[in-house]
């Protein structure tokens, strides 16, 4: 039985070694930091990508996280987000949480809106069909 960690033996089938479609249009400073401390950062952005993080997260975490990302964006700031789709079936992704649309709405529901949520797909390098996703776009209010 593989685990979790086995995905990181060799490179992890979404580091597909360029950036997401849905988010190849969008011009954007680039930065990895830890999402749960963003505020240590210093700093405050007109835009956030979330590619691939916020399906990682259940519960507390997810609230947790959309204050992290509202103490670097002031009103008006943006986060583009892309996660797992619980419309995605199989078992090979069971380690990740399935979102739905109420999911992403509900943890973005307080000094958020989501102007929408749509169908996308993560392409990862295992299968050429790719990962059954949610595109959302939210603005701090």
């Amino acid at each position: 039985m593989r685990t979790p960690d086995d995905l990181y033996a060799t490179p992890p089938p979404w580091d597909i070694g360029r950036p997401q479609p849905a988010f190849r249009a969008l011009a954007a400073r680039f930065l990895r930091h830890d999402a749960r401390r963003l505020a240590g950062l210093g700093e405050s952005f007109d835009t956030v990508l979330d590619c691939g993080l916020f399906h990682i997260f259940d519960g507390d975490d997810r609230a947790a996280y959309a204050e992290s990302l509202g103490s670097v964006l002031g009103p008006g700031g943006r986060c583009f987000l892309l996660c797992f789709s619980d419309l995605e079936r199989g078992d090979r992704w069971s380690h990740v949480h399935r979102v739905s649309q109420g999911d992403i709405a509900a943890t973005f529901s307080g000094g958020w809106r989501v102007d929408s949520i749509e169908p996308a797909t993560i392409d990862i390098t295992i299968d050429p069909d790719g990962v059954r996703a949610w595109f959302a776009a939210l603005t701090r209010s």
